[in-house]
């Protein structure tokens, strides 16, 4: 639905061409040539796309939907609010490379660089802009030159503003990156650049563009709603008068929200992130007024409404067809199997949204490792430094054998970032609270968690140890928090000594409710980014030989209910299979635990093998011959006695199965 959101009123007389050269686009020559201008000209924005511009028809839209519709409309433009080379596998696998091609492809006219723009450096980001089909701006970022950091780059022009041609009509744009940029980000990528005031240089290209014989101006701006120093409504709202009454709107971008309000008699606009809508924002001309409404078109209506741009969609499945080739990429020999995802038929929910998983402790490990080297290159103490991460966050299994780049896309392939932020021991009491808080309890005399279904908010950690009485009431199950090498337990009700938090941005931006209005310290990349530099660090460590052996887990997590004391061992009862599923009875077998030593068992007539184990999880496989190549990959089982992972059959699972 349309809403009028601005009024500008512009005569040709007071905007006289003067003052800097700007890049000019005509978005189509036949209208761009007719002897009137037109009266209206719309213009089609997205922002935070993040590499999301493959359509899957549930979520995103998909870039040959957007190319479609700006072809639809006689006189339309299409931009860009900025972070859209990195954040998903699609954009990182080539460092946005293939998002430039497509983004050119679909036909964009200008963008404005996110503060993600930066994530991989410099010379990256100037190499995508030259390759860039449209001028990619930022007023506000200066290199040591003391010009914006892009000028003179492929057909970025001055690197601040634009001059777009469309419809006979002349829409001055100019772009502005959020100063938030300066400290998010690791201090060598932006090293030489200088982040300058908004306003200020907001203010200075609105007059400049003004003097260029433009019908309209817009900011493309990567500021969001809850940006420091400056969000985009506070853009608007401390302009001068003189510069407000000159900007039509300001398209928004960075904090992944639908906004439409008017500030300042200045619309603000922003349609969300991963390309789940489409902004429509239209110009309307006459009697020197210029006016705009802004409607956001959600999936539902450009694919029920639209047909595809066919080059659009031969372009993404080319560049998906390559990157399959860096997928199948081999990164390192993995001996252990990392547990995320549902464990096979015979489990219904992943263990890692009920208890610490392997897997979680590499991939919490990997957020405090690239934090570190954060915190250190600024010169920061990282001391008192802890990791969460949502146990919903992991997706598949990662069975032992070769890594391969596809594999880690696999089990974590949402565009989340890496986030620090300063917390106290009392806050991190309440975020594991919120963390436990769908406990159902725990058996006193074997230990088991009394789950019938997932957590849905249970996180995963390290850095330190919680103890957690999972019988006790909602928003007391934290018994103790030990931070890694301390001798005593945090004190609890203790909210003044800080503790850094690092985390993903699901957990820190909402996901998890007690983080969310948390000041940021700093973002530094993306998850996936974060977890191959931390695996390639540990095979480093490892002589090159693959990762060391993930087997159990740390114990950063410990349910110890009043009662309970874990026993030295437990017996797990597993069925022994045909590559049918059907049970093999009185059957001998020789079962690997833990990629490690094997026991040699017999089935009964049910098919049911038993194993005494050590307290907590386990991996268990057939034991393989001796001269198994180190690469293959191995299906395992996993048992565990804490979610009657092979001690009881439950709504939540059945009985382990091992195939021979």
């Amino acid at each position: 639905m349309y809403r009028v959101i601005s009024r500008r009123e512009f005569t040709k007389a007071s905007l006289a061409t003067m003052g800097l050269a700007a890049v000019g686009k005509t978005c189509d020559a036949a209208f761009a040539s007719q002897e009137s201008p037109a009266q209206e000209i719309v213009i089609f924005h997205t922002n935070d796309m993040h590499g999301y511009l493959v359509g899957n028809g549930k979520s995103v839209i998909g870039a040959d939907y957007v190319s479609a519709l700006k072809n639809s409309v006689p006189n339309a433009l299409l931009v860009d609010a900025g972070d859209e080379i990195q954040g998903s596998p699609f954009a990182s696998l080539t460092k946005g490379e293939d998002c430039i091609e497509v983004m050119n492809k679909t036909g964009y006219d200008a963008m404005c660089l996110g503060n993600h723009e930066f994530d991989y450096g410099i010379d990256i980001l100037l190499e995508r802009a030259a390759a860039a089909g449209f001028p990619m701006l930022s007023a506000n970022v200066i290199n040591s030159e003391g010009i914006p950091v892009t000028a003179n780059t492929g057909c970025s022009g001055n690197g601040a503003s634009a001059v777009l041609e469309c419809g006979g009509r002349r829409i001055g744009v100019f772009g502005l990156t959020t100063n938030a940029t300066a400290w998010s980000v690791l201090p060598d990528v932006i090293q030489g650049i200088t982040f300058i005031d908004e306003i200020k240089t907001a203010e200075a290209q609105i007059a400049e563009l003004a003097q260029q014989n433009v019908d309209a101006i817009i900011c493309l701006a990567h500021l969001g709603d809850n940006s420091v120093p400056c969000e985009g409504t506070q853009l608007a709202q401390y302009l001068s008068d003189e510069a407000a009454s000159k900007l039509t709107a300001i398209i928004d971008g960075h904090s992944h929200s639908v906004e439409n309000t008017v500030v300042h008699g200045i619309a603000v606009v922003q349609t969300g992130c991963y390309l789940s809508a489409v902004g429509k924002l239209t110009l309307n001309f006459g009697n020197d007024v210029v006016s705009c409404t802004e409607e956001l078109l959600e999936l539902t209506t450009v694919i029920n409404t639209t047909q595809p741009n066919d080059e659009v969609t031969q372009e993404l499945d080319r560049v998906s067809a390559g990157q399959q080739k860096i997928l199948s990429a081999e990164i390192c020999l993995n001996p252990t199997t990392l547990w995320a995802g549902q464990h096979g038929s015979w489990c219904s929910v992943s263990s890692a949204r009920i208890v610490e998983s392997n897997y979680g402790d590499l991939v919490c490990e990997s957020y405090l490792y690239v934090a570190s080297e954060y915190l250190k290159s600024i010169g920061a103490d990282d001391a008192a430094m802890v990791s969460v991460m949502n146990g919903g966050n992991s997706r598949d299994i990662l069975t032992r054998g070769m890594l391969t780049k596809g594999d880690l896309v696999s089990i974590s392939p949402y565009a989340n970032t890496v986030m620090i932020k300063r917390v106290t021991p009392a806050f991190l009491k309440g975020v594991f609270e919120f963390g436990f808080s769908n406990c159902n309890g725990q058996d006193i005399q074997t230990g088991m968690l009394l789950q019938k279904e997932a957590f849905s908010n249970f996180m995963q950690t390290s850095g330190l140890t919680v103890v957690v009485d999972a019988n006790m009431a909602v928003g007391s199950r934290v018994v103790s928090i030990t931070l890694d090498g301390a001798s005593e337990p945090l004190d609890l009700t203790d909210d003044q000594t800080p503790v850094i938090l690092v985390s993903n941005s699901f957990v820190m931006t909402g996901g998890y409710t007690p983080l969310a209005d948390v000041e940021l310290v700093a973002e530094i990349g993306g998850i996936l980014e974060a977890l191959e530099k931390y695996i390639a660090y540990l095979n480093e460590l490892n002589n090159f030989n693959g990762l060391p052996l993930l087997t159990g887990t740390k114990g950063n997590i410990l349910f110890r209910t009043e009662g309970f004391e874990p026993a030295p061992t437990w017996t797990a009862k597993i069925i022994l299979a045909d590559n049918t599923g059907q049970p093999l009875a009185n059957t001998s077998a020789s079962i690997q635990i833990d990629s490690g030593d094997s026991v040699d068992v017999t089935s009964d007539e049910q098919g049911f093998v038993s194993i005494e184990l050590e307290d907590g999880p386990h991996s268990l496989a057939i034991m393989p011959p001796e001269d198994t190549d180190p690469a293959t990959r191995i299906d395992e089982t996993y048992v565990n006695n804490y979610v009657g992972y092979g001690l009881v059959q439950n709504e939540m699972c059945s009985w382990p199965v091992i195939t021979m």
